[in-house]
């Protein structure tokens, strides 16, 4: 490197640390709305192409934008259950498919999704290790999860208590890793899928009790003649085993138990609209499009961007006025550095090349940064959108 681009590399690397700040700044200021509107469409991508998907999603009467993104996305949400009777009259309609989703329970963060395997031929998951749930207490894990717990099929995964303090909660249950789905790219990744039942064993609705006579004599509280009393929490069944399998039996009938949600996949588009007039017809009852509630929603984000837009354009604008007055006043600043140049012979295109020069070099290396990072957020939108959504 001769004259001025010596200079230049110089004078930046000597002033390196004010060089970064003033980089770095810049690059936020572009970064902001390239990097927003990246995670806006892919966030809109995603959160259309599931809820087209699901032609119809039916749950109790509530905030149907609760309902979608509990039953699609398997948001942490309380919501108030219906009975499984609801799905029991819909699998008697040869014209549609109806998939019911028990919510709630989590196990090591992750939620648990007791569902049927319909639902995974409806999603066209498939495992790419092991086989999906056969048995109740098994459970087939999504890929981001099995990566991120480092389980593999075979292994043990426990549900987390709901009440760490209230005993009359079930306990957790040791359910055994059957398989791995293949990645998706959807929410399906981060969750634990079982069967419906295994959801109603994490409730409480279904457990099964060990023989009294086989257990320790630590686990029994007392003998009355042929009596024995035990704890209710040490005799309840931890883990479903072949042995004890044939143990396990709801508290109630099976057409009373709850569900959070259930998935209705009518056969056209004719039953669909003939089955969201029908299902929603109760006041206790709601049935709704998620396509529609998502358009909705992304209607009123889009109302948001507009603002945010706005107060991005105001930053960038502001960012941009700051540094020009950074510049100004460290030409300035450096007046007698340029009275040394010219005093050595440097001619004044030669002065006014090394600062534009210098400017240039900044506004590249922002530029470049701000590239990067909007590369970055591209290539890890799924996970941050995960957050976003969950």
């Amino acid at each position: 490197m001769r004259g001025p681009t010596l200079l230049v590399v110089r004078r930046l690397l000597h002033e390196l640390p004010q060089t970064a700040i003033l980089v770095a700044c810049l690059a936020v200021a572009f970064l902001l709305p390239i990097g927003g509107r990246l995670l806006l469409d892919r966030w809109s991508t995603e959160l259309r192409a599931r809820a087209n998907a699901t032609p119809l999603v039916v749950g109790r009467a509530g905030s149907p934008i609760e309902l979608v993104l509990a039953a699609l996305h398997f948001q942490r949400r309380d919501l108030p259950p219906i009975e499984f009777g609801e799905v029991l009259a819909l699998d008697g309609r040869p014209e549609l498919v109806a998939v019911p989703l028990s919510l709630g329970f989590t196990a090591r963060g992750r939620p648990i999704v007791g569902t049927r395997l319909d639902y995974f031929e409806r999603r066209g998951l498939r495992p790419a290790a092991g086989s999906l749930p056969l048995r109740l207490g098994d459970c087939v894990l999504g890929a981001t999860v099995a990566r991120e717990l480092d389980l593999a099929p075979g292994d043990s995964l426990f549900s987390d208590p709901r009440e760490a303090y209230d005993l009359a909660t079930a306990p957790p249950l040791r359910m055994l890793v059957r398989g791995v789905l293949a990645p998706s790219g959807t929410s399906d990744d981060d969750a634990v899928f079982a069967d419906l039942r295994t959801a109603w064993i994490l409730g409480g609705l279904l457990h099964g009790h060990a023989d009294p006579v086989r257990l320790p004599e630590a686990a029994i509280l007392g003998r009355d003649g042929e009596r024995i009393v035990v704890d209710e929490g040490i005799r309840e069944y931890f883990e479903v085993t072949d042995g004890n399998l044939a143990g396990f039996h709801l508290h109630g009938e099976e057409s009373s138990m709850p569900v959070s949600a259930i998935l209705v996949f009518p056969q056209d588009a004719r039953t669909s609209v003939i089955e969201e007039g029908r299902l929603d017809a109760p006041a206790t009852r709601q049935a709704v499009r998620p396509a529609e509630v998502i358009d909705e929603l992304l209607a009123t984000v889009a109302r948001v961007k507009r603002l945010f837009d706005a107060v991005t354009a105001v930053l960038v604008a502001t960012t941009v006025l700051l540094a020009s007055l950074v510049i100004a006043l460290s030409l300035r600043a450096r007046r007698g550095e340029i009275l040394v140049m010219q005093a050595i012979g440097a001619s004044p295109w030669t002065i006014r090349r090394v600062l534009a020069g210098e400017i240039a070099v900044v506004a590249i290396a922002a530029i470049v940064a701000g590239a990067l990072a909007a590369w970055a957020i591209s290539h890890t939108a799924p996970d941050l959108l995960r957050l976003m959504v969950g």
